[in-house]
């Protein structure tokens, strides 16, 4: 319905259309559309946090490819704020690593009384 009504406005008429703007098109409807339903499927067979860290992983894959295949600009602040992601996942992985081993380390005590 929104692409109907931008059509009638004229949105398409600014639009600019090369070999780089379609094979990026395709790849996004095909191959990061395979991986989106991949995640999906793998919501049954793995934990949340792990889907979750590669979900926040993905942005950054997307800027380094958008950036060796397309030569997309990686400023300093793009490349911080990607350490900043990647940090965060580091951070969050250990502290659920950390639960995980507390919470075994539990169930072995309740165990063994």
């Amino acid at each position: 319905m929104q692409t109907l009504l931008g059509a009638s406005l004229g949105e398409f008429s600014g639009m600019n259309v090369n070999t780089d703007g379609i094979l990026s098109f395709l790849y996004l409807v095909f191959i990061r559309l395979t991986c989106g339903y991949t995640s999906y499927i793998m919501l049954f067979h793995i934990c949340l946090s792990a889907l979750c860290h590669l979900c926040l992983c993905q942005s950054n894959y997307c800027l380094f490819l958008g950036w060796i295949v397309l030569n997309e600009k990686m400023t300093i602040i793009i490349f911080a704020a990607s350490l900043i992601i990647i940090a965060g996942v580091v951070l969050v992985k250990m502290g659920s690593d950390r639960q995980n081993n507390t919470s075994e380390e539990i169930t072995e005590a309740a165990e063994s009384i």
